[in-house]
């Protein structure tokens, strides 16, 4: 179940034997994240997994101590060839993971292969980026290659701790916690008892719950972060995102205990405590403040830049005010000569800008809070049928192929001082490139062309040509090819230059296959480069557009949903759907068009949304599943989008509270302590993944 980011930077140690086979790589682009399991190191002789498989490109951690020897591996699932070269896993004591690098830091340790094991210096997190050989700092390969685990070798001796010993700590942090900042507690002198179920977490409460004997039965419990096996060792942070929690005033209490029941499963709040082995602390009071609240407004006003939806190409720029600090008034401008003076929140707007241009505003104040920010938009082109013709989705659209590179779009990572050579944005289609060997690859989408006439548009470079006249460039429609070029036209697209093809013999209302097609021979080496492709087809279409929809905010039986990039046209109704989750049928138990559920029934729901033309909502408000929308969709008898399983058939539970709104404030794991060579770990999950699990309980044994 991967994988929830940490919204914070986080300092860590690490150590790792002083062999350094490969070149260190402190760069990472997917996580730290914080469900991995992994957090804290166990005792002597304890091996703890993540729930999920490591992708390329990622960085876990584990807290250690001074002194301690341990093995962190991936070698559970792992293969070798998997992401195309072996691992290369990296080891970093006490430096700062932020923007996909760890600062700071000692390297302590760069091994290929799937398992490293190290001493710890000092105290402290380790940190393990994990990469290949030739792709350190690339972009992530969502390929399963083996689960994340830690051994504990030696250096925490697993001691028993009778129940009579436990204790709490003391807990303390502070009090004010404005929007899009974290809390920072911390607590002392925990003592956490071994007997059967036990660990240490923090508990959300309404009200103070200190020296509670049952903490996760009281009226006001609100839910708990995850279950850790021992003392924590860091700060909690939390994000005050507004989602998790809404603003207010929240107790936030250290809770230890053990032998507790775990029959009704490893959710904290279902555990039965017992009270003669459970200790309560004291309850920090901690207020989480709303977005612009006025105890959080600093001094300079707070703006907001935003390019709104295109209309005929073009775009405008919003300006929002949401506060204006210390001042009274204050003056915006932009490049194109627009000003303006804003006295009061709200919004201001300059334009209309044409596609791409990069807009540049400035706030003048006369003070410390100057500043200068820029914007742009690149509009899509009236009528164009082609989904992703920049490329900069990558999210499957495309089929693409090659023959020694899996595919042939690049990004700046194709090239050896890490240059995007796209003609808009970062993505490219890169063909040839590859000398002394052929080198095939496609680029294929299929479209349906209105009935009219159609235009094809792309650009295409040759800056590198083998110059033999056998390596080419085509595009084919339905298999007909309808533009081709050779190495031997290189001096006429040394640079970007733009190709359009008459299309209109094939704009008759049915579905047609583009192909980008080339193959170079290896004498010599060609690049053919492809990038903005559109195809213009201004029939009689389809317009609807579903967009994106955001992790829903769940609180007991309410659910909150929000959606973006939708067609929001007058002759479009946007609809959101719950329903069971009996794919492939889907059917539907409520609907509306706000995305406000209120009272729903205990359950697992599947969120979906929908973009239908008005004249067609009176037809899908009398359907009773998704399926049967869907199938009026594919047979052109409405006019509508459907996000089928929104997110990776997100899984919507309802009747557990607020603690199911963030990945980061959930019920987590929790294991008998001490660990014994069989034991049984069952959690509840409701966040987003790319392996989603059959139902919201799992259980695990190891």
């Amino acid at each position: 179940m991967k994988k929830a980011l940490l919204f914070f930077s986080i300092l860590c140690c690490c150590n790792l034997s002083n062999l350094m086979a490969q070149t260190a790589c402190t760069q990472y682009a997917g996580g730290p994240y914080n469900n991995q399991g992994i957090d804290v190191a166990g005792c002597n002789g304890e091996t703890l997994s993540a729930p999920y498989a490591a992708w390329l490109n990622e960085i876990y951690f584990t807290d250690v101590v001074a002194g301690g020897n341990y093995t962190f591996d991936i070698c559970n699932g792992y293969d070798e060839n998997a992401w195309g070269a072996p691992a290369v896993i990296t080891v970093i004591l006490n430096g700062t993971p932020a923007a996909g690098n760890v600062d700071g830091g000692t390297v302590l340790a760069t091994v290929e292969g799937c398992t490293v094991t190290f001493d710890a210096t000092e105290s402290g997190t380790a940190f393990f980026t994990i990469s290949t050989a030739n792709d350190c700092g690339g972009a992530v390969a969502q390929t399963d290659n083996g689960v994340p685990t830690v051994t504990t070798n030696s250096g925490v001796d697993c001691v028993v701790v009778a129940c009579a010993d436990a204790a709490a700590g003391t807990a303390s942090g502070t009090a004010d916690i404005c929007f899009n900042e974290t809390t920072d507690l911390v607590v002392s002198d925990v003592v956490i008892p071994t007997d059967g179920v036990s660990g240490f977490v923090w508990v959300v409460s309404t009200e103070d719950i200190s020296g509670s004997a049952s903490p996760n039965t009281e009226a006001s419990f609100a839910g708990n972060f995850p279950i850790v096996a021992v003392a924590p060792s860091n700060p909690l942070l939390f994000l005050n995102d507004g989602v998790s929690l809404p603003a207010g005033t929240y107790y936030f209490t250290p809770v230890v205990f053990a032998n507790a029941d775990n029959a009704a499963g490893a959710a904290f709040a279902t555990l039965v405590l017992d009270a003669t082995c459970t200790q309560t602390g004291n309850s920090v009071a901690v207020t989480l403040y709303g977005e612009g609240d006025p105890n959080c407004v600093p001094a300079c006003p707070q703006i907001g830049l935003a390019a709104t939806t295109c209309v005929d190409g073009e775009f405008n720029i919003e300006i929002s005010t949401t506060s204006m600090g210390e001042l009274a008034s204050f003056d915006i401008s932009d490049d194109q000569g627009n000003t303006a003076t804003v006295t009061g929140v709200g919004l201001t707007t300059f334009g209309p800008y044409a596609s791409g241009t990069i807009v540049t505003i400035t706030t003048s104040t006369g003070g410390d809070c100057d500043a200068q920010g820029e914007i742009t938009q690149t509009c899509p082109a009236a009528c164009d049928v082609m989904a992703d013709g920049s490329f900069e989705a990558n999210d499957g659209t495309w089929e693409a192929a090659s023959s020694n590179f899996g595919t042939p779009l690049c990004d700046g990572a194709c090239t050896a001082n890490g240059t995007s050579l796209a003609y808009d944005g970062q993505f490219w289609v890169w063909f040839g490139g590859v000398a002394d060997v052929e080198e095939i690859g496609s680029m294929i989408q299929t479209v349906t062309i209105p009935a009219n006439s159609a235009e094809l548009s792309f650009y295409l470079a040759i800056p590198v040509a083998g110059g033999s006249g056998n390596d080419f460039m085509r595009v084919t429609v339905d298999g007909n090819e309808v533009f081709n070029v050779a190495d031997t036209d290189s001096s006429s697209y040394q640079e970007y230059t733009q190709v359009t093809v008459d299309l209109s013999a094939y704009a008759n209302g049915a579905a047609h296959t583009i192909a980008f097609e080339s193959t170079t021979t290896g004498v010599g080496t060609t690049n053919f480069f492809v990038d903005l492709v559109s195809l213009i087809a201004c029939g009689s279409q389809c317009l609807a557009e579903a967009g994106t929809v955001a992790n829903p905010a769940v609180n007991g039986n309410d659910i909150v949903v929000a959606a973006s990039g939708y067609n929001s046209n007058a002759e479009y109704t946007y609809v959101y759907y719950l329903s069971q989750n009996n794919a492939p049928t889907y059917t539907i138990a409520y609907q509306n068009t706000n995305g406000v559920f209120t009272n729903v029934n205990d359950g697992s729901y599947v969120l979906h949304t929908l973009s239908v033309s008005d004249a067609d909502y009176a037809t899908v408000q009398s359907t009773t599943t998704i399926g049967e929308i869907n199938q009026l969709i594919t047979n052109s008898l409405i006019c509508g989008e459907l996000n089928l399983a929104v997110a990776s058939n997100l899984v919507v539970s309802t009747g557990i509270g607020v603690a199911n709104a963030n990945p980061s404030f959930q019920i987590a794991n929790i294991m008998p302590m001490p660990v014994t060579n069989t034991a049984t770990l069952t959690f509840s999950y409701t966040g987003n993944s790319h392996k989603p699990p059959p139902s919201t309980t799992l259980q695990v044994e190891w």
